[in-house]
């Protein structure tokens, strides 16, 4: 016996069979069975039937849920999109790419970067600075703790940041930067909690042209940062915390 043909594209398909009333009568029976939840807790339940939830979502997790499962599941997430990349508890990296005054970092110019005492980048492993892109100069492309660097009689750090050789006192703490426009990047390796947290900041970057020429000479004075043009403490803070940001 040949089989019906198909219904062709375009064509109108058949009618669907009508529901006898006894299958009527039965669905309507099962329908006053299943009313929804009818105590408190499963009625606070279904109210997050709609909840978008997740890693994704503005909720992450639902009352009741396993919060140690989802840490879990977001560290799993983030490895795997991170390609073994270091979490932020291993490697903290900071960006700068402007100076104090909110001027490009160009190689026309000589910076400073001073931290004041015990305030270096805190970390347990270590800290390194680099110019990107490194200069076609030179044999010093970067600076950290892990080098010999001098620090003043108070304990505070002065690095310089320059084409040429600053003065005899800071070539130990001297980072080559190119000819060009630079950007400025500051690795800090198992950083402490305050680094991670904010608690710690990474100094502005002071341009000095000036003052060099006048530590050459041989007249040497302490170089003071230049006021940032604000007059609320917070902007400034703000202001402060913008030259430097996060990457990844």
């Amino acid at each position: 016996m040949a089989k019906s043909p198909s219904p062709q594209p375009g064509r109108a398909a058949r009618p669907a069979r009508p529901v006898s009333e006894k299958r009527l009568a039965a669905n309507r029976a099962n329908a006053q069975k299943s009313t929804g939840p009818r105590t408190a807790a499963g009625k606070g339940r279904s109210r997050f039937n709609a909840v978008k939830h997740g890693l994704t979502a503005s909720v992450g997790l639902l009352p009741g849920e396993n919060g140690m499962a989802l840490h879990d599941l977001s560290a799993a997430v983030h490895a795997y999109l991170a390609a073994g990349a270091p979490s932020s508890d291993d490697l903290m990296l900071l960006v700068c790419e402007h100076d104090v005054m909110g001027q490009p970092l160009t190689g026309e110019h000589n910076y400073r970067i001073h931290f004041e005492p015990g305030a270096a980048p805190p970390a347990d492993a270590y800290w390194a600075l680099h110019a990107r892109p490194a200069p076609s100069y030179g044999n010093r492309h970067g600076l950290g703790s892990r080098d010999e660097l001098v620090a003043s009689a108070d304990g505070s750090l002065d690095l310089a940041l320059q084409r040429q050789s600053p003065s005899r006192r800071l070539t130990a703490n001297w980072l080559i930067c190119p000819a060009s426009r630079f950007a400025l990047t500051m690795r800090v390796y198992s950083p402490w909690p305050a680094a991670v947290q904010g608690a710690w900041r990474m100094p502005a970057v002071e341009r000095v042209d000036d003052q060099v020429e006048a530590t050459r000479s041989g007249s040497v004075r302490r170089h003071r940062p230049p006021q940032i043009p604000t007059t609320d403490s917070r902007r400034k803070s703000d202001a402060l915390a913008m030259i430097w940001r996060p990457s990844v």
